[in-house]
């Protein structure tokens, strides 16, 4: 775990230092509370791991600078990765056997792009946001054991944050969101992030 979390630091810090388009002005690290549900095959599967699971996105945050009380309302680009361990309790007839054998694990790595319509609330303590995002995802698709391939789908997103920063540039940013690519994901994520954008002209 502790390998992924650098991991994932490091590919934030080389995005930041490429020169990152102004749209997408930050990078953060998730350790995340998920509970995703899944149909595959007709069968459901849970996330095998609720808590810890390492992830991290590159997004538009909007650094407080100059703006106790402020609101507004943005469209803005998200770029998402995960990497879910899925389970299930029920069984099938093996194909080569003929016994009955319960079902696989399903591993799924996604990446996801998003436009969100973002609406934020800037106060003295920090900024809270409420926003609705549609787009694309590539994922790869893994029965443990079995067989693996690439598939595509939209998606779409629900969510709320709240975003307090603690230094100029470092932020934590927590809050529930809802992912629905044909399957249900609720995540709880506390972030921690890094802003690497112009602060003067945000």
């Amino acid at each position: 775990m502790l390998n992924k979390l650098l991991a994932a630091i490091f590919l934030l810090w080389i995005l930041s230092s490429c020169g990152t388009t102004k749209l997408l002005n930050s990078g953060t690290v998730h350790v995340k509370y998920t509970v995703s549900r899944a149909t595959f095959n007709d069968h459901l599967y849970e996330n095998k791991t609720r808590l810890g699971n390492i992830s991290g996105s590159i997004r538009n945050v909007q650094h407080p600078a100059g703006r106790r009380w402020a609101a507004n309302f943005k469209l803005v680009p998200s770029v998402h990765f995960s990497n879910t361990d899925y389970v299930s309790g029920g069984s099938r007839i093996s194909t080569t056997t003929s016994l009955i054998e319960p079902l696989p694990d399903i591993n799924i790595k996604r990446l996801s792009g998003l436009g969100n319509l973002k609406l934020t609330f800037h106060t003295p303590i920090g900024q809270f946001t409420f926003n609705g995002g549609f787009g694309g995802t590539v994922y790869k698709f893994k029965e443990v054991g079995f067989y693996e391939t690439f598939k595509t789908s939209e998606i779409r997103k629900l969510g709320m944050a709240y975003t307090g920063f603690f230094t100029k540039r470092f932020f934590v940013m927590i809050g529930p969101r809802y992912f629905n690519d044909g399957n249900e994901q609720y995540v709880f994520a506390a972030r921690l992030g890094y802003f690497w954008g112009n602060i003067s002209a945000e």
